[in-house]
Parts: C-alpha cells; sequence; structure tokens
C-alpha cells in the first residue's frame, strides 16, 4: 500500500471511531450506526486481498474499550462479520448499489444477532438493540459509500 493509501485509512479509522464516540441525543442514540462496521465494510469490499480478518483484531480490542465490553467481545463479532464479507466480496462487487444496500445491512443484522448472543450468554442485563442500528446503518449506508468512492477516486489508491 502506498502512503496516500495508509493515510487515507487511518483517517477513515480515525473518523469512525470520532463517529462512534459522538454523544448523541436520547432518541436518536438508538439509531447510531455501527460506524466501524461500515468502514470495515468499505475496505474490505474495495481491497478483500489486503483488508481481512487481521483488521479484526485491532479494531474490535479498540472498540471493546470504547463499549467497556469483555475484551475479545468485538474481535470475535467483526471476525464473523469480516468472514462472512470475504466469503461473498468477489459476487458483492457486481451488484448495484441498491443491492449491495440490502446485502450488508443482512450483514449488519447478523453482526447485532452474534453480538446480543454473546451479550446474552455473559450476562443477562446487558441489552444492545438489535434492529434500530441496523436501521441506522441502512439509512447512511448509500451516503457513505458514494462519499468513500469519492475519496477513493480523489487519493488514487487501489
Amino acid at each position: 500500500m502506498s502512503s496516500r493509501a495508509v493515510i487515507a485509512t487511518l483517517m477513515l479509522f480515525g473518523a469512525g471511531f470520532f463517529l462512534e464516540h459522538l454523544p448523541m441525543p436520547e432518541i436518536l442514540s438508538w439509531f447510531q450506526p455501527p460506524w466501524m462496521l461500515l468502514i470495515v465494510t468499505l475496505l474490505v469490499l474495495h481491497s478483500p486481498h489486503k483488508v481481512g480478518v487481521w483488521l479484526a483484531l485491532p479494531v474490535g480490542l479498540l472498540l471493546d474499550v470504547e463499549h467497556h465490553q469483555v475484551l475479545g467481545f468485538h474481535v470475535l463479532t467483526i471476525t464473523v462479520y469480516i468472514t462472512l464479507l470475504q466469503m461473498f466480496s468477489r459476487q458483492l462487487q457486481r451488484f448495484n448499489d441498491l443491492l449491495l444496500a440490502l446485502v450488508v445491512v443482512g450483514l449488519v443484522a447478523v453482526h447485532q444477532l452474534v453480538g446480543n448472543l454473546g451479550l446474552w450468554f455473559i450476562s443477562s442485563d446487558n441489552y444492545v438493540p438489535l434492529w434500530l442500528p441496523v436501521l441506522g446503518a441502512a439509512l447512511i449506508w448509500i451516503w457513505l459509500r458514494t462519499v468513500f468512492v469519492v475519496v477513493v477516486a480523489k487519493l488514487g489508491f487501489k
């Protein structure tokens, strides 16, 4: 990867962690999309041969610390997510934007389901909303992908 690509990727992760931690009004906090998951999706779909499951360890550990979860919880859920995404990455690259958005929303729903099952096994009093972040991801995905494509075209990295 070129130095421009590394800097752009680090800036994407910085923006993702900033948006993950951005305070929202109480009524909208349940709809906050999983920003880091969407950024990981963009990177895996853009270059599946360079970005892979190895990315789950640093991103997952940072999310565990940020969300005050058991260490390794987000590593597990993001590993499952990236594995599913890489299994279907060749087919997904041929999809149009609307169909890709539907698939990504389905994968985010699977991520939320795995996360809820994991929290249920750890303790019964932790509740993560299942469908509302999926709805937030559905609303933001096409906009986020368009911005990503423009940034990739502007910087010219592969």
